[in-house]
């Protein structure tokens, strides 16, 4: 979660598929970037200034960028997550960040064994989760 006073978010190893795809090249989080952490602050400070009462935290709390487990926090429909347990792009812990943020979701995890982010999808596994999932209520 992004939101102010949350605990921040575990970084993953350094991988050259995530330097490859632009994540961690030049240093910056996986997470955000140093001009959009700058961008959110100017935001705040602005909406601070133009505020006729200040909020009593500063007003480091009236923007921040939400993460996805702060939408999912809200989300009450249905949710089916497959990560695959030998992804090394996406680390299987986000997805149990994620999952776990849907609190208020009809939600399943399915960590597919011996699989990559890229061969999820291929297997009997998947057919069959994603066909319980879909006719159940």
């Amino acid at each position: 979660s992004f939101a102010p006073g949350a605990k921040p978010l575990p970084e993953p190893p350094r991988h050259m598929a995530l330097a490859a795809m632009g994540s961690n090249a030049m240093g910056d989080s996986r997470f955000g970037s140093r001009e959009l952490s700058l961008a959110s602050l100017k935001v705040g400070r602005e909406a601070g200034r133009l505020l006729p009462i200040k909020p009593k935290g500063g007003t480091s709390q009236i923007c921040y960028v939400r993460g996805s487990e702060d939408y999912l926090r809200a989300y009450t429909g249905k949710l089916l997550l497959f990560h695959g347990e030998l992804d090394h792009v996406v680390p299987p812990e986000h997805a149990k960040r994620l999952f776990h943020a849907a609190e208020s979701a009809k939600r399943r995890l399915v960590l597919v064994r011996g699989k990559r982010f890229d061969s999820v999808r291929a297997g009997p596994e998947y057919e069959r989760e994603l066909r319980l999932f879909l006719e159940g209520d």
